[in-house]
């Protein structure tokens, strides 16, 4: 696009600082960087497809051996095309080699899933700008790994972690690629290509690229990922090999939202403030970016004759790099001491290095099981020692260190056995030496298959696992903003029941146990020395009591001819169990009830050449006090002042769609927030953080099977 046609476009719709937002970040270079090395992939592929297609290198109509058909393709005369290739040729690898199988069809559960996190977002609540933070409804520590987190949890909700990286077997070359509309300037584009270069190689490439302006100021979002994966099986199928390459930059810019006067304009609904850039935030120029890049390989060599049964040998590297940065160009005093005035870049690292070996055992009667013996090295923190300053601060006189690294072992083993229906899977880890030696995490899945249209699953998890590191260390241009603490790990036991049926929806009951449950307080400081309003500050604190968490969740998509109601059904019961402090604030809020329901028409038309699924979706939530976002830490605190849900959603979130689906295209049209076309948007997603209004969105997904 001319840019001075994006100049006058812009003059003519924001003000001078939303100019400049939107043009600051990031470079014309940096732009080109990215696009160069997609191209370059794609083009190397591309020459490996033409290869590929053709293992013997011989003109198609010669080689017509039956071990190469679904891997060559015919274009020469259009009467010796081949039809596509059947679904099950187009095969999705998860970490475990566990196989699903490229769908294009069009569903409640797809239309759920078009959004910037490509995954069903009914458990969240998410701020005004597409790719920013997002409010949980619903909250959950069933995670296995016990490797510490870095933390700063809001910039991870779109960092894509090694487990959920997909590998691909695909019969003939396949491209998506996903378009969406985001709020104000930008858009969202999600490129994918994987090929077969043979029956045993496959190659996938991807990016991911948003851009949103927004609605206020300085609440630009901007997210790059580009990721590349290889899945390799030797033809003796004795030798597999997995591996991925993944580049991440997630850029946030944040404003501290809406002043109280502004925020007291917005609650109470003045039409005069219709145009949300009017509205005057805390600060501007500041931002929080997360940098990560992962390099992955596991590969597995098959030592027995038998490939079904008998002893294999695996192993699997990985090297992951991460950074975050909170940048100021001027300092904000409600934040409190700040040792640079001017403007100043926050950098935290984190080095994740793991080496795991592992010896596998295939057996017919009692099953599979392995055992697996796991170096690490963990390095995370900063440049500099920081000293508490002698002024009434939350950290006064305390030295701060600069590092937590430690290198150390842990063992690991699994057991999986499918017999008569039943799918039994057990996995532990345990720590053995190292600072965090005591960490370990067990975990036991038991799958009953009644028959081919009904489920039951048991699941139980028992962990006891380091706490997040940036709760255990922190440095901050705001001396407020340190801290070193010695937490003990948090203790966590998850049981789950399930019933998955065609017939009678789905049904899931869970319970979870939390002890030492750590998070971030909000801290007001009075301070008559730097200004006569409060200084509110962020710190971790971990609560000593037990908190149990009941849930029971329903879904269900009624279909009654050409109509359909698709229902989503969350309840949840906190208990906080207070210790010795009988004065203990709430301190796990989240809504008792949670409902999103759809209704829906759909029917084929023109032919069946288009398929039409159009309706309403309804998402409402009762009452609970939100956790506030703190932009210093990307991290929510707990807050027991402002609650939403309830009787301040009268109305519930209110979006009409209609979805069309051509061949393999899927086309996707929503009025969002429909319900602020009636009545002014008075919601918050967090303390100060207004909801996103009515908008219009479009977007695609759009496969070819080449």
């Amino acid at each position: 696009m001319n840019t001075n046609l994006v100049f006058k476009m812009s003059i003519q719709n924001y003000n001078s600082q939303r100019i400049k937002n939107y043009f600051c970040k990031p470079t014309f270079v940096t732009k080109m960087k990215y696009i160069k090395i997609l191209l370059i992939n794609i083009l190397f592929l591309s020459s490996c497809t033409i290869w590929g297609q053709n293992p013997e290198n011989t003109p198609p109509e010669k080689n017509n051996s039956s071990k190469n058909q679904g891997f060559q393709r015919k274009f020469s005369n259009s009467k010796n095309r081949q039809e596509r290739a059947p679904k099950g040729s187009y095969k999705i690898i998860n970490r475990e080699r566990d196989t699903t199988f490229i769908d294009t069809s069009l569903s409640m559960k797809k239309a759920y899933k078009f959004n910037y996190l490509r995954k069903d977002d009914f458990k969240l609540l998410n701020f005004e700008n597409i790719g920013g933070p997002y409010t949980l409804l619903s909250k959950t520590d069933s995670k296995q790994s016990i490797t510490p987190e870095m933390g700063f949890e809001t910039s991870h909700f779109n960092y894509t972690a090694k487990e959920k990286i997909s590998y691909y077997n695909v019969a003939t070359p396949f491209t998506e690629l996903y378009f969406k509309t985001t709020r104000n300037q930008g858009q969202q584009l999600d490129a994918f290509f994987t090929v077969n270069t043979s029956e045993n190689l496959n190659w996938s490439v991807a990016f991911n690229g948003v851009r949103s302006l927004g609605g206020y100021l300085n609440s630009l979002t901007s997210t790059k990922r580009f990721r590349s994966t290889l899945n390799y099986t030797s033809k003796n199928k004795k030798y597999k090999l997995l591996g991925h390459y993944t580049f991440q930059n997630l850029l946030h810019q944040v404003n501290g939202g809406l002043t109280t006067a502004a925020r007291d304009a917005f609650l109470s609904g003045d039409t005069e403030f219709q145009d949300r850039s009017t509205l005057e935030v805390n600060f501007l120029n500041s931002d929080n970016t997360l940098h990560g890049k992962r390099y992955f390989i596991e590969q597995e060599y098959h030592l027995s004759k038998q490939l079904h049964t008998g002893v294999s040998l695996s192993h699997e590297l990985t090297y992951e790099s991460k950074k975050y940065y909170f940048s100021q160009d001027q300092t904000y005093e409600f934040f409190g001491i700040a040792q640079n005035q001017d403007g100043f870049t926050d950098k935290t690292i984190y080095k994740n290095f793991e080496n795991r070996l592992a010896l596998n055992f295939k057996t017919k009667k009692i099953g599979d099981f392995g055992v697996k013996a796991n170096y690490h090295y963990i390095n995370y923190g900063y440049d500099n020692i920081l000293i508490g300053t002698n002024s009434d601060t939350l950290n006064s006189g305390i030295l701060v260190g600069n590092r937590i690294n430690d290198t150390y072992s842990s063992i690991s083993g699994y057991y999986q056995n499918n017999y008569k229906n039943i799918n039994t899977k057990i996995h532990f880890d345990k720590n053995i030496d190292g600072i965090w030696k005591d960490a370990y995490a067990l975990k036991t899945t038991l799958n009953y298959k009644i028959d081919s249209d009904n489920t039951l699953d048991f699941n139980i998890e028992l962990s006891n696992k380091p706490v997040a590191l940036n709760k255990q260390l922190h440095q901050s241009n705001y001396l407020y903003y340190y801290w070193q603490n010695n937490f003990d790990h948090l203790k966590t036991i998850y049981t789950s029941i399930g019933y998955y049926g065609q017939k009678w929806g789905n049904l899931k009951a869970n319970y979870q146990n939390i002890k030492n449950y750590t998070y971030f307080n909000r801290v007001v400081l009075q301070q008559e020395t730097l200004t006569t309003n409060p200084i509110e500050v962020s710190t971790p604190v971990q609560y000593d009591g037990n908190i149990d968490v009941f849930k029971l969740e329903y879904f269900k998509d009624f279909k009654w001819n050409k109509f359909g109601l698709c229902s989503t059904l969350l309840l949840q019961e906190v208990i906080q169990n207070k210790p010795t402090n009988s004065d203990t604030q709430s301190i796990y809020n989240i809504p008792q009830i949670i409902t999103r329901n759809s209704f829906y028409f759909r029917d084929k038309i023109f032919k069946d050449a288009l398929l039409v699924q159009t309706g309403i979706t309804t998402k409402w939530f009762s009452g609970f006090y939100v956790d506030g976002y703190d932009p210093v830490i990307a991290g929510n605190y707990v807050q027991n002042t402002t609650r939403i849900g309830g009787n301040r959603l009268p109305i519930p979130l209110t979006d009409l769609f209609m979805n069309l689906q051509v061949k393999q295209t899927r086309i996707f049209f929503s009025l969002e927030n429909f319900q602020h076309v009636f009545n002014q948007n008075t919601l918050e997603v967090a303390p100060g953080y207004p909801t996103r209004d009515f908008i219009v969105r479009f977007g695609l997904v759009w496969n070819f099977f080449l």
